[in-house]
Formats: structure tokens, C-alpha cells, sequence
């Protein structure tokens, strides 16, 4: 993957987290329905004092840009099977395919992780990942902050890549790495090996 995809990736990226977390912050605020909550009251009335129209739009857009989101993850995600399959890439990156990454990954200056990893099982693909305990997922494939519905979104997200190569997103400590995991039945429970804890 060149830098140059890289960089066009991620300021496409940053652009829709902002515009998603915008119509989030909108939809949820004091005295606003929320992302999917009801438009009537008990009794069936329109809720008073706030314009349904606006918020049917910023709902339809809302999820027009989440499609749109995880169609670029799935773009990086091809570029990125397609660097790690690359003999000379993964000589450089390393067993464990944990590498620094140089641009920005979230909406604001400080990474935005959604879980901490509480446990990894020996000689489990977590472990082969270079997963470690204390390790803060920003993005796990196309799983972040914004629809991670407190670990829900990456449990389903797991349940549905057995067999697949899926780019993940690490804090730890003060760096950011990226790796690759690939969830598969092991020897262990589940087909990762870890568990994790909404933060």
C-alpha cells in the first residue's frame, strides 16, 4: 500500500467519521429522539418541540454514510491483504504484522479506542496477532467507536470473519499499530482467543 493510498484513504475516512459523528452528536442530544429512538410519544403524538423532518433527513444520512464507511474500510482492508501478501512487506513488518502507522486514525487529536483487551490465550489467533493485554482497539476491520454498540457491533463482526483476514487497529501505551488477525477455530474457546472490555 502506498503512502499516497494511505493518505487518500484516510483524509476520506476522517471526512465521514466527522460527518457521522456530527449527525450523532445532533440526534443525540438533549431532547432529540436519538439515532433510532421513537418519533411519538405514548399516545401517539408527533414529539413536541423538535422538527421530524430534520431528523428523518439526518437519520437517512446518518445511515447512507455508515454504508459508505464500511465500504472504505472494506477498501483498506483490501489494500492492506494486499501489502501484508507482498513477501517483501511482511519480511519488514514482522511475525506479529504490528507496524507504527503515521496518519491520523480518528476525528481529533487523540485516538478513540472502544475496548480493552482483558485476556489473550496462548497460541490462539489473538496471540499470533500480537494482541496484548491492556491493548486498546480503536477499529477492529470495519468496528469502531461509532457503531461498536458497546461491544455488540464486534461480536457480530467476529462471528461473520472466521477465515478472514481482518485489519486491526492497536493502542497501546502512546503508539498506534496496525495488525492482522484471523479469527479460526484453535485448540481454545471462541476463534480469537481474547476477551475484551467496552471502555
Amino acid at each position: 500500500m502506498s503512502r499516497e493510498k494511505v493518505l487518500q484513504y484516510s483524509e476520506e475516512r476522517d471526512k465521514l467519521e466527522k460527518e457521522i459523528k456530527d449527525l450523532a452528536d445532533y440526534l443525540t442530544a438533549p431532547g432529540m429522539p436519538g439515532i433510532k429512538g421513537p418519533l411519538i410519544d405514548l399516545e401517539g403524538f408527533p414529539l413536541p418541540g423538535v422538527d421530524l423532518y430534520a431528523i428523518r433527513q439526518a437519520r437517512q444520512k446518518f445511515l447512507c454514510l455508515n454504508n459508505d464507511y464500511t465500504a472504505l474500510m472494506n477498501k483498506i482492508e483490501g489494500e492492506l491483504h494486499a501489502y501484508y501478501g507482498n513477501p517483501s512487506n511482511a519480511e519488514s513488518v514482522g511475525k506479529s504484522h504490528s507496524m507504527p502507522i503515521e496518519v491520523s486514525l480518528t476525528t481529533s487529536d487523540k485516538p478513540v479506542a472502544f475496548a480493552e483487551i482483558s485476556e489473550v490465550a496462548q497460541g490462539s489467533p489473538a496471540s499470533s496477532a500480537g494482541f496484548q493485554v491492556f491493548d486498546k482497539i480503536i477499529k477492529f476491520g470495519s468496528v469502531n467507536y461509532l457503531n461498536s454498540n458497546t461491544l455488540s457491533g464486534l461480536q457480530e463482526f467476529v462471528k461473520t470473519s472466521e477465515g478472514t483476514e481482518v485489519p486491526v487497529v492497536i493502542l497501546r501505551g502512546s503508539e498506534i499499530f496496525r495488525t492482522i488477525i484471523k479469527p479460526a477455530k484453535w485448540d481454545g474457546n471462541g476463534i480469537i482467543g481474547c476477551r475484551f472490555k467496552p471502555l
